[in-house]
């Protein structure tokens, strides 16, 4: 699979140079418009800038219509018009199957990057439940200072991005010693108890990903003649801190491999005594591989939360239109929570709210209002079910008695269908909003005309 994404980052990285370079050679490629042009993933965020952007921005999808949000791969023509926008607004791994290969060929490209992705608390157990807080975003480390907007930073998974908070309290205490160089050193909490010199860990990344490199900088809170540095792990179920070997500077190198490995580092004096030790800071290893659910626009409230990081990204862009960008955000929040209120009336008077669908994309339906979705594949698409579970999800339908089966407007439905002919159900359409179709363009729709339609056939299949 790395091999792959080198391949591709590879390849599109040489293509966007050549892309580029041909684009200044020629003025007529030149954008004379003083709009921003912003690139999105899924439809609702496009939707989304076009709400909140207005006039001054064009928005447009990488998507096809009917296309496959989970598995479509973008041309080339996609990426080079990606680079020459100003900004691409996506969700990130466990939703565009192309999106992290993506991201690393865009890197250098004058392209913000806005991964929706990176902001756990939107998610299944990452504090994304009933209880949302429409407190301004910057409050969960989304800064857009005068230096925010660097795209190597971005990629990086700065540590402000991410705002990730650890608390090891019990760990930098409970330590029986230090033995290094094949010396043992008492607790640190008496050794060092009364020294008003402390340390702090700095370079710490929100998450890494599986090999990761990870370079971590200790800094002693004032000026010391001591410069005798170890760093310790401790990894997850062990009593023993181990000490890192060969590594005796306040720099630490090393590679992302173990999930909540813990790591801090020690300063000593000449008699090998405590001088400072800092508190342990956790390494948290995320791969993206679809454990939270990344069909977050399918709930209304978690549409505000990204329209309000999608707005502050757009005042960022473009700060003489920031009251013109509130405003608009505000209609389209009180749209929200307009429809969130018919979905919640609705479905307050269902008993038996369980739906089959051809993919798990309605689990926020379940959070919110209390839908079951039983769904044929997993969070992708591309997660086919075994015959096994085939058999369960059978089983499931009749247990519920359910009379209608759901198809998507971007599926070929195919297991659908078979399913169908085994329980004997009704079929009905069933809209994930992840692309427009052909027919949805031409009819005019939008993301609050769909999900009136949803609601429709919600009302139709629950009891």
């Amino acid at each position: 699979m790395k091999i792959i994404q080198a391949l591709f980052i590879f390849s599109f990285t040489a293509f966007l140079m050549i892309g580029c370079s041909s684009t200044e050679e020629d003025p007529a490629n030149a954008n004379n418009s003083d709009k921003l042009t912003v690139y999105t993933s899924v439809y609702p965020f496009q939707y989304a800038v076009e709400q909140i952007g207005g006039d001054s921005v064009e928005a447009k999808t990488v998507y096809p219509p009917g296309a496959d949000a989970h598995t479509y791969e973008p041309t080339s023509k996609d990426m080079t018009a990606i680079a020459d926008s100003d900004a691409f607004i996506f969700i990130g791994d466990g939703m565009e199957g192309f999106a992290t290969s993506a991201a690393d060929a865009l890197a250098n490209q004058d392209v913000e990057l806005i991964e929706i992705g990176k902001y756990k608390e939107l998610f299944h157990g990452h504090g994304g439940g009933d209880n949302h807080d429409h407190s301004d975003h910057t409050e969960d480390g989304h800064n857009h200072g005068e230096d925010s907007h660097g795209h190597d930073e971005d990629h990086e998974h700065d540590g402000s991005e991410h705002n990730h908070e650890h608390d090891n309290s019990e760990n930098s205490d409970t330590e029986d010693g230090h033995d290094h160089d094949g010396h043992s050193h008492g607790t640190t909490s008496d050794s060092h108890e009364e020294n008003s010199v402390s340390i702090t860990i700095d370079g710490l990344a929100g998450h890494y990903h599986t090999g990761d490199s990870i370079q971590l900088t200790a800094h002693l809170s004032e000026d010391s003649d001591h410069d005798h540095w170890h760093w310790y792990t401790l990894e997850p179920g062990a009593d023993d801190w181990e000490t890192v070997p060969d590594n005796g500077t306040a720099t630490f190198g090393g590679e992302a491999t173990i999930d909540g490995q813990q790591i801090k580092a020690v300063l000593f004096g000449d008699d090998h005594e405590v001088v400072a030790e800092s508190e342990a800071v956790t390494i948290s290893i995320d791969d993206h591989t679809g454990d939270h659910d990344p069909h977050l626009w399918i709930d209304p409230l978690r549409m505000i939360e990204i329209s309000r990081i999608i707005k502050d990204e757009l005042i960022a862009l473009n700060p003489d239109a920031e009251a013109d960008y509130n405003a608009n955000f505000e209609g389209l929040e009180a749209e929200l929570l307009g429809l969130d209120k018919e979905f919640s009336e609705l479905l307050a008077t269902k008993e038996n709210k369980y739906i089959m669908v051809p993919h798990a994309a309605y689990g926020y339906w379940e959070e919110r209002y209390g839908v079951k979705q039983i769904a044929i594949s997993g969070l992708s698409t591309s997660q086919e079910p075994s015959q096994k579970q085939l058999t369960e999800v059978i089983s499931q339908a009749e247990e519920h008695n359910l009379d209608y089966i759901l198809y998507e407007q971007n599926s070929p439905n195919r297991l659908s269908e078979v399913i169908q002919e085994q329980i004997g159900a009704e079929d009905l359409t069933i809209h994930n909003l992840s692309v427009l179709t052909d027919e949805d363009i031409k009819n005019k729709e939008d993301y609050i005309s769909l999900m009136r339609y949803n609601l429709e056939i919600l009302d139709q299949v629950t009891k």
